[in-house]
Order: structure tokens, then sequence, then C-alpha cells
């Protein structure tokens, strides 16, 4: 069994507690601006995230793109929409909020800058696949109209050739 020292006093077992020790360890400039960047990081990957979803709902709804996330694709199957925006929120969530409680640590900066990274790159396809949508505008009207023929419609009439 343990005993206190008669010379300790209570301000003595309070400066010695656990939260008191990691206050006066992550007081320091830098690793404030660590947290900083890594707040100013995790807002572009949630913005970023953000932007994901709203285009992967407006091309799914339009233009019939199938989600290329075998889980977020589930996630279309089992539910609907909604059950796809409640998927990539949570995981959004999930992620930056991990990041987020561990702020002032190493890993946490190389996390934040490689989730930054990955959502870039994604961003970086929506961009590539607005351009081939816009010029692929005509196939897309020709894909639908055949989509509407009737069943009894000649095959032969059901080719196109696409210059």
């Amino acid at each position: 069994m343990s005993t206190i020292p008669a010379s300790l006093t209570i301000d003595d077992l309070a400066s010695r507690s656990l939260p008191v020790r990691l206050a006066r360890k992550f007081d320091c400039p830098a690793l404030r601006s660590r947290a900083r960047r890594i707040n100013l990081v995790l807002l572009a990957v949630i913005l970023m995230g953000l932007a994901d979803l709203a285009y992967t709902l407006t091309y799914m709804r339009g233009s019939g793109m199938v989600e290329a996330n075998p889980i977020a694709r589930k996630m279309v199957e089992i539910g609907s929409a909604q059950q796809l925006v409640m998927y990539k929120l949570l995981t959004l969530a999930v992620c930056c909020g991990a990041i987020y409680f561990c702020r002032r640590t190493r890993q946490a900066e190389f996390g934040a800058w490689i989730c930054c990274l990955v959502m870039f790159g994604l961003t970086l396809h929506w961009v590539n696949y607005n351009e081939s949508v816009q010029e692929m505008t005509n196939e897309f009207a020709i894909m639908a109209e055949l989509a509407r023929m009737p069943e009894s419609a000649s095959i032969a009439s059901q080719f196109v050739i696409i210059d």
C-alpha cells in the first residue's frame, strides 16, 4: 500500500494528474500549428467528400451511372439514395472524427494528408467524368431512344454506328 508523503500538497497532486500533464505537453506552438493544419486539411476532405456525394447522386439519378465503390453500391441495392447518403456521411464522419481526435500527433497529420490526396484524386476523377459526359450526350440520347423501342422492333434497327 502506497502512502502520500506529508510534504505533498493538493496542488502537487493536481499538477501530476493526467489531464494537467497532457495540457502542459500539448501547449506548444508547433503542436497548435499542427492541429490548425489538420483542421484545414480535414475541412478540405469534408468539402471534397460532400462534392463526391453530390456528383454521385446527380449522375446516378440522371445518366444511370453505377457506383464504383462496392460497399456503397450494395447500400443503394439495399435501400435507396438515402441509404447511400447515410453511408457516405457516416464514413466521412468516422474518418475525419478519428483524425480530429488525434490531431496533435504526427500520425494524424500523415493520415489527414493521405485522406486529402485520396479525395483530391477522386475530385480529379469527377472532373474527367464531367468532361466525358458532356462529350457523350448524343450517345446517351441514342441509348435512351433504344430503351424506349418495343421488343418487337427488328434487331437490325437497334444497331447504331457512332463515328
